[in-house]
């Protein structure tokens, strides 16, 4: 026993080894580049970055790179937030403005997430200080933690002001094509998020004309209201409604995309459960759970998918399975 462990032991110092004489061959700006498209090894790389000593600006990257590898492989903004703290120690060193803004949005926004307000609010305050290029980013970005704090009316004020904002940015003359799509780009996601907002109220019809209007700005970008309009439909009770407008909306809009196929799954979960056709609501439920998402909301999701695998398999009489869920 002694000799597999001892085995064991020098196979993955080996392999640590083999593994670091690798990485050794690339340059800085290389393990920058690979770490991007590769999330699950990203962390490799940016602590290799960090073990080479490197400027304080590539130092505050690599930072980012493993606060991300824990957002969205394992959804530990705990770590993240750790991660954040010493990049905006750095950023601060170097007077990095662009990087502690970012930081600062991060940590707000992370801290919500795990109903740390008063972390949340300390960090929004200190963004504030910081001027976005456009004030309606900054009101958009307090938006968004009041949203994810739950506090739903001042989400839809600080909405309502950045599309305000917005609005009167679109009526300068003289801008570029790209900062005109940008613009209006912002002014569709204000309307999405408004109508978000009115969802979660209850207040269906607000939502729906914020739907329509966010509809009516055609700009070629992944669609921000598919997944707002089916949920508006799911409320109502029109699950064949909200099926209709996902199944139309997946190949292009859904599919592809991780977060979206994710919500996408737990929806027609939803829609299939409440339908009474619980084989396919528990079919959607499994399939949301084997291929959860890190997700920056306020609602549980992964929870929501365990109960409703859970209800579905006890009506079907798999008890079991059901038990299996109930676990979770």
């Amino acid at each position: 026993m002694k000799n597999i462990l001892l085995a064991a032991i020098l196979f993955l110092s080996g392999a640590a080894a083999a593994q670091k004489d690798t990485l050794a061959k690339y340059s800085i700006s290389e393990l920058l580049d690979k770490s991007i498209p590769d999330i699950s090894n990203s962390k490799i790389y940016a602590e290799e970055l960090l073990h080479r000593n490197p400027s304080d600006s590539i130092k505050i990257r690599a930072l980012d790179i493993i606060s991300d590898y824990y957002i969205l492989t394992a959804g530990d903004f705990d770590s993240a937030n750790s991660y954040f703290k010493k990049s905006l120690a750095l950023a601060k060193k170097i007077n990095y403005t662009e990087y502690i803004i970012i930081c600062l949005s991060r940590l707000s926004t992370y801290h919500a997430v795990l109903n740390k307000n008063e972390e949340a609010l300390k960090y929004l305050s200190e963004l504030k200080q910081y001027r976005f290029i456009e004030d309606y980013n900054t009101y958009g970005h307090e938006g968004y933690v009041y949203f994810l704090m739950g506090d739903i009316e001042k989400t839809i004020f600080f909405d309502k002001k950045m599309l305000r904002e917005a609005k009167n940015a679109a009526k300068e003359k003289g801008m570029t094509k790209k900062k005109h799509e940008e613009i209006q780009l912002t002014i569709k996601a204000a309307y999405a998020g408004i109508a978000t907002s009115y969802n979660y109220l209850k207040k269906l019809d607000s939502a729906s004309f914020y739907i329509n209007k966010a509809e009516e700005i055609k700009i070629e970008a992944n669609n921000v209201t598919w997944f707002i309009k089916a949920f508006n439909l799911i409320l109502r009770r029109d699950f064949d409604g909200a099926i209709a407008c996902m199944d139309k909306n997946y190949d292009k809009y859904i599919k592809n995309y991780k977060i979206d196929k994710y919500q996408y799954l737990y929806y027609m979960a939803i829609c299939y459960q409440q339908k009474g056709d619980f084989k396919k609501g528990l079919e959607f439920s499994k399939e949301a759970i084997e291929n959860k998402t890190p997700m920056i909301s306020f609602q549980n999701y992964e929870l929501e998918c365990y109960k409703i695998a859970a209800e579905c398999a006890e009506k079907l009489g798999k008890t079991d399975e059901a038990f299996l869920y109930n676990k979770k």
